[in-house]
């Protein structure tokens, strides 16, 4: 019995053999089951908000009220109503104010037209508006009463914010923090 008298032998257990259907087709059905249950759950969106001359209410910048829907416009960040910036002289001024207004002139007396692209974490729709057949976020971004926001619009208003700036233009005239950044320091 060389050495083994008070070791124990190990008992091995018996291999299971596998049967049926192989992990990863199993894995692979259970994804498709999640996704069409994904998809089946989406809610559906508006194909289209629309509506005559006076059916919107501005609220700031770059959010519309559309009978009783609040609509963020998709692509561009405008100053908070709250929000002040510097003129060319270095005065304070309303700019979020004054980027309200903007967005109430060119409503104003037009039909509305808003395509919805997105819904934002407060539950907005986020939609390209126009107003009169112009695109509300390139003019108010060419005014100068709103900035391209780049995450989201992937650059489309860029050049209209470079348009901007070269004529100093709204916020542009002087100093003003990025609107995002003012909501995260308030």
């Amino acid at each position: 019995m060389r050495g083994r008298s008070s070791l124990k032998r190990k008992a091995r257990r018996p291999r299971r053999r596998r049967t049926g259907v192989p992990l990863g087709l199993l894995g692979f059905a259970a994804l498709i089951g999640v996704a069409v249950g994904v998809v089946i759950t989406e809610p559906p969106r508006a194909a289209s908000i629309a509506g005559p001359a006076g059916y919107a209410r501005v609220i700031d910048g770059d959010t519309l009220d559309v009978a009783g829907e609040r609509v963020r416009v998709w692509g561009v960040d405008a100053p908070e109503r709250d929000q002040t910036c510097e003129d060319a002289r270095g005065a304070p001024y309303r700019c979020g104010e004054h980027a309200r207004l903007a967005l109430i002139d060119l409503v104003a007396g037009r039909a509305l037209a808003c395509t919805p692209r997105d819904v934002d974490r407060y539950g907005r729709t986020v939609a390209k508006c126009s107003a009169g057949g112009e695109d509300l976020g390139g003019r108010m971004v060419r005014m100068g009463h709103a900035l391209d926001y780049t995450r989201y619009s992937k650059g489309a208003y860029l050049p209209d914010e470079l348009r901007a700036r070269r004529a100093k233009a709204g916020v542009w005239q002087g100093r003003f923090m990025r609107p995002e950044d003012w909501r995260r320091a308030g």
